[in-house]
């Protein structure tokens, strides 16, 4: 987990409020950073709320999950150009790796979890494919 942001804990999402926080946790590469851009009027927002905390339980310790609410945080929204909601808005050492703009199903996040995961521990599309060649023989 971060060593910067203690408020991390397993298996939970941290709720970003403000632009300070934010930085803080983009400037954090110790693990990739998910982040869940909603609304509390939105009602895709909450399905997705319940894909999203799922998922963080099960990359609890390799992937740190947060939230922002965009009706609390429109400032955050306008500069990051989220223009709809829900988002995902997945970042690699401080920088955008992937976005998805609406309810994002669970397997597709397992996937993006599993490219940002390969990222970050230097996982080719070679050792990709190695794995599974060895897999099938």
């Amino acid at each position: 987990m971060s060593t910067k942001s203690n408020t991390y804990q397993l298996g939970r999402v941290l709720d970003i409020n403000g632009v300070r926080q934010l930085e803080e946790e983009l400037s954090d590469f110790s693990a990739p950073l998910i982040i869940d851009f909603w609304a509390p009027w939105c009602a895709p927002c909450r399905a997705m709320a319940k894909i999203f905390e799922a998922a963080a339980e099960v990359n609890s310790g390799k992937v740190r999950f947060a939230r922002v609410n965009t009706q609390a945080n429109s400032h955050i929204a306008k500069n990051l150009n989220i223009r709809a909601i829900p988002t995902l808005a997945v970042f690699y050492r401080g920088e955008i790796f992937d976005v998805r703009v609406g309810v994002t199903s669970e397997a597709k996040l397992n996937t993006i979890v599993r490219r940002v995961l390969n990222k970050h521990e230097g996982i080719t599309l070679l050792d990709r494919i190695k794995r599974l060649w060895f897999k099938k023989s």
